[in-house]
């Protein structure tokens, strides 16, 4: 295997957890999907690209949690 990029366990502002990285110039973020149906072959999460933002924007739109205490996902 090849290691690509690693991810983050990250919070949004209403409290859903979902795991970000970095992919060279895009940021990586994988959320779980809501809207599966049982027993439908829809997938259990989804992965976005986002063009990443500069670390000067003086935004903070996520907050990072210290991660799972064992090798559970968290969501």
């Amino acid at each position: 295997m090849i290691n690509i990029t690693g991810l983050w366990i990250n919070e949004t502002k209403d409290g859903k957890k979902y795991f970000s990285g970095n992919l060279g110039t895009v940021n990586v973020l994988i959320f779980k999907n809501e809207k599966k149906e049982a027993g439908s072959k829809q997938p259990d999460y989804n992965m976005c690209i986002a063009e990443r933002k500069k670390k000067d924007d003086g935004k903070a739109e996520e907050k990072k949690s210290e991660g799972p205490k064992n090798d559970e996902i968290p969501f």
